[in-house]
């Protein structure tokens, strides 16, 4: 190829010609892109083997073993199935009318066991909230009694008449309705602590 390129063929000096140096290939650079392409197709061949083989093979283990579960799961409700129409076909036809009743009056039952339980529920929690504002409203009337009490006892001085000590037993009767009730503070007060009231002066009734 040499010699046709540069006319060493005999044909003389005129159909001589100079080697076209784009047809010109250097063996060595040659291999060197070939050796690099088969590189690369060697590097993405052990990633696949190394990343998405393994990932495949674990979901198709995965959908091998979903397969059986739902087809384990089809077998069991084919058997049943055939299991109950075995039944069904033994049985006589009042038989299996009776059977299908007593299901329902059965299911009714259970429905009605939820709702009475939905309902004893709400019952309870109704009543839990109403107790409670019950007592929180006897504690603000305890509070309200006992600074009174207190607001009495700090004004009272010995010897201002006995507007004061009437003042106080009043309190601690309020007090005494709010803990037992009204019932129980009107028998536990005698007619000496009850209180009425008596013409006093100014003097005496400033506490």
């Amino acid at each position: 190829m040499r010699s046709y390129l540069i006319g060493l063929d005999g044909s003389g000096a005129r159909h001589r010609r100079e080697p076209d140096p784009g047809f010109f290939l250097d063996p060595v650079e040659h291999l060197d892109v070939i050796g690099t392409v088969l590189g690369s197709h060697r590097n993405q061949q052990k990633a696949v083997e190394q990343f998405w083989l393994p990932q495949d093979e674990e979901y198709l283990q995965q959908v091998w073993t979903a397969y059986h579960r739902l087809l384990g799961k089809v077998f069991s409700l084919r058997a049943d199935r055939e299991a109950s129409l075995e039944r069904s076909t033994k049985m006589p036809a009042p038989v299996v009318l009776e059977v299908n009743k007593l299901k329902e009056q059965l299911e009714e039952a259970l429905r009605a066991k939820a709702r009475a339980e939905v309902l004893a529920k709400a019952e309870k929690e109704e009543i839990a909230h109403a107790r409670l504002a019950k007592i929180t409203d006897a504690e603000v009337s305890i509070e309200r009694v006992a600074e009174l009490i207190s607001g009495l006892e700090s004004s009272h001085r010995p010897g201002k008449g006995l507007a004061g000590s009437a003042g106080r037993k009043v309190a601690e009767a309020m007090l005494s309705v709010v803990h037992v009730g009204p019932c129980l503070a009107k028998e536990e007060l005698s007619e000496d602590e009850k209180f009425t009231p008596q013409p006093s002066s100014d003097r005496e009734l400033s506490f």
